[in-house]
C-alpha cells in the first residue's frame, strides 16, 4: 500500500508540475496513468480528475472533459468551480446539452454569486436558448458586479444584439464608456461594436441588392426566325479577297507629282 501511495504522490506532483508549466500533453499522459491506479486517496483522485477535466476542456475534448469533471463532482458536489467547468464542457462539442449546462451554471452561481464572468456566460447561453429576459438580466447583473471590466461590457452588447436589440447595445456601451472615460479599452470595445454593426448593415444591403437583381433582372426575348421559315440569302456570288497591301517604299524613292 505504501508503494502505491508513493507512486501516486510522485505521479501527482509530476502531473501537477507539467500542467502548471503548460505542458498539457505530458500532464495528460502522467495523470491518465495516475487515475488508472487502484485505491487512490480521495484528495489525489479528486485533483487528478479535476486537472484532467481542465486539460481536456482546454483541448476542446468536451466529452472527455465531462467524464473527468463528473468524477471530480462526486468528491466535491458543493464546489462552484466544478459546476462552472462542467457547464462549459456541456456547451461544446457534438453532444452539447445546453439545458444541463444552464442547470450547472445556476448551481455554480448559487454557490459563488459574486463571479461576474460566470453570470455573463450564463446569460449568453440563456439568450441563445430563447430565455432572453433571464439571460439579459444575468448579463446586466454581471456588469453591476464588474462595471470596470470591458470584457463584461462586450458580453452585454453581444447578448443584446443576439436578442435583436442593437440600439440598446449601443446605449449600454456608450454608458460604459462614459463611466470609464479614462479607460481606452471601453472606447476600443465601442469602436469594434460600431465596425461590426456597419459590416452587418453592408451585408444586409448586398443581400437585398442581389435579391432585387434576381427579381428585376434583364428579360431575354426568344429569337424569332424570319417569316416563311427560311433564311433570306443576300449574296450568292463568292466574295472577293481583300486587296494586297502596298509594297514598302524604299528609302530615297520620291513621290511622283501630277
Amino acid at each position: 500500500m505504501s508503494t502505491t501511495l508513493n507512486l501516486a504522490s510522485c505521479l501527482l506532483n509530476l502531473g501537477r508540475n507539467y500542467h502548471e508549466l503548460g505542458r498539457l500533453v505530458d500532464a495528460l499522459r502522467v495523470l491518465s496513468s495516475l487515475v488508472r491506479l487502484r485505491e487512490l486517496p480521495t484528495e489525489v483522485a479528486e485533483e487528478a480528475h479535476r486537472r484532467l477535466g481542465l486539460i481536456q476542456l482546454r483541448r476542446r475534448r468536451f466529452r472527455r472533459a465531462r467524464r473527468h469533471l463528473a468524477v471530480a463532482l462526486t468528491y466535491r458536489p458543493d464546489c462552484g468551480e466544478y459546476h462552472y467547468w462542467m457547464a462549459q464542457a456541456l456547451q461544446g462539442g457534438a453532444g452539447a446539452e445546453p439545458a444541463r449546462a444552464l442547470e450547472h451554471y445556476r448551481r455554480a452561481l448559487a454557490l459563488e454569486p459574486t463571479q461576474a464572468s460566470w453570470w455573463a456566460d450564463y446569460g449568453m447561453l440563456a439568450v441563445q436558448e430563447g430565455e432572453a429576459e433571464t439571460g439579459l438580466q444575468a448579463v446586466r447583473h454581471a456588469v453591476e458586479l464588474a462595471p470596470d471590466d470591458p470584457a463584461i461590457a462586450r458580453r452585454l452588447a453581444e447578448a443584446l444584439c443576439l436578442a435583436e436589440q442593437p440600439e440598446e447595445a449601443r446605449r449600454a456601451l456608450r454608458q460604459a464608456m462614459f463611466r470609464n472615460s479614462g479607460d481606452r479599452r471601453f472606447r476600443q470595445v465601442y469602436d469594434e461594436f460600431r465596425y461590426q454593426q456597419t459590416r452587418r448593415q453592408q451585408l444586409r444591403c448586398r443581400r437585398r441588392s442581389r435579391r432585387s437583381e434576381e427579381d428585376n433582372g434583364p428579360v431575354l426575348l426568344p429569337f424569332a426566325p424570319p417569316e416563311g421559315g427560311a433564311a433570306r440569302v443576300f449574296r450568292q456570288d463568292a466574295g472577293g479577297g481583300l486587296p494586297r497591301p502596298h509594297p514598302p517604299r524604299h528609302a530615297g524613292q520620291s513621290r511622283r507629282h501630277a
